[in-house]
C-alpha cells in the first residue's frame, strides 16, 4: 500500500514538473544573421558597396579596365559592411588596444 502510494505521488510530481515547464514562455527564435549582427556590431542597413553611384568620368574604358576584382568573389553589401567592421574592431589586435585602421593611416587618404 505504501509502495503504490509513493509511486503515485512520483508521478504526480513528475507530470506537475512537466506542466510547469511547459508553461513557461518560449524563447524566440533569433537567426544566425542576427546574432552575428549584434555581436559584430554590424549596422542594420548596409550600404551599397557592390554597385556604388559613380560620377560619369569614372564610366569610361580606362578607368573600368582596372577594375581587378575576381569573378569568382564579387563585393557584396553585407561582405563589405563585415570587412569594414573588422576594419576598426580592436578585439583582432594581439593586446586589444589597436584598430587596423590605425596601423594602415587610412585618414590619409580619406
Amino acid at each position: 500500500m505504501k509502495q503504490t502510494q509513493l509511486s503515485y505521488g512520483l508521478v504526480i510530481l513528475i507530470v506537475s514538473l512537466f506542466l510547469l515547464n511547459s508553461c513557461k514562455e518560449k524563447p524566440s527564435f533569433v537567426s544566425d544573421d542576427e546574432r552575428l549582427r549584434t555581436y559584430l556590431n554590424l549596422p542594420s542597413e548596409v550600404a551599397n558597396y557592390a554597385s556604388p553611384w559613380l560620377p560619369s568620368f569614372f564610366n569610361n574604358q580606362f578607368v573600368t579596365i582596372q577594375n581587378n576584382t575576381p569573378a569568382a568573389n564579387p563585393t557584396t553589401n553585407w561582405g563589405a559592411s563585415l570587412g569594414r567592421v573588422l576594419f576598426y574592431d580592436k578585439q583582432l589586435s594581439k593586446n586589444n588596444t589597436i584598430v587596423s585602421s590605425a596601423s594602415t593611416r587610412v585618414y590619409r587618404y580619406c
